[in-house]
């Protein structure tokens, strides 16, 4: 049976691969159905990462060409003797503000993955690992279950 595609923002995604690097650091040697499918998933994920570094680039290209000086009688773009565009400041004002807003915009598109579930979970997973690899590695209930588990423990 195959899997519905989990879709996130690019954003959320960042803090996904930040908790799997996190595990993955943990577990070192250690392979298990959890790290094997963090690894299935990060695939997918470095996949999704190069598109947005290309899209990143295509759009602080074009930002930066923008607000760039030009000579005001032939019309080409000017550079700096080391090959870096020339901004007047207000110009360089602008073209960093609007490149702030422009990867803020970007993070918040969304991408989808295939997930791929743990058949079998770590019992080291933290609460949080929990919350986040749910639906994405772990199924949603095994992680609830999980999680009612360690706060039940944490209760005594």
């Amino acid at each position: 049976m195959e899997s519905d595609k989990v879709e996130r923002t690019f954003e959320w995604w960042q803090e996904f691969v930040g908790y799997a690097n996190a595990y993955m650091e943990r577990q070192k040697d250690k392979k298990n159905k959890v790290t094997y499918a963090i690894g299935k998933v990060g695939k997918q994920l470095l996949k999704a990462q190069q598109q947005l570094a290309e899209k990143r680039a295509i759009l602080m290209e074009d930002i930066n060409i923008k607000y760039c000086m030009t000579d005001p009688a032939l019309g080409f773009i000017l550079m700096s003797p080391t090959g870096n565009y020339q901004f007047l400041p207000e110009s360089q004002t602008k073209r960093l503000v609007e490149q702030r807003e422009a990867v803020k915009k970007l993070m918040q598109e969304t991408f989808a993955v295939e997930p791929c579930f743990a058949t079998a979970l770590a019992p080291d997973l933290n609460e949080d690992e929990l919350e986040i690899f749910a639906g994405v590695v772990i199924r949603q209930e095994e992680a609830d279950a999980r999680r009612d588990k360690l706060l039940a423990e944490l209760e005594k």
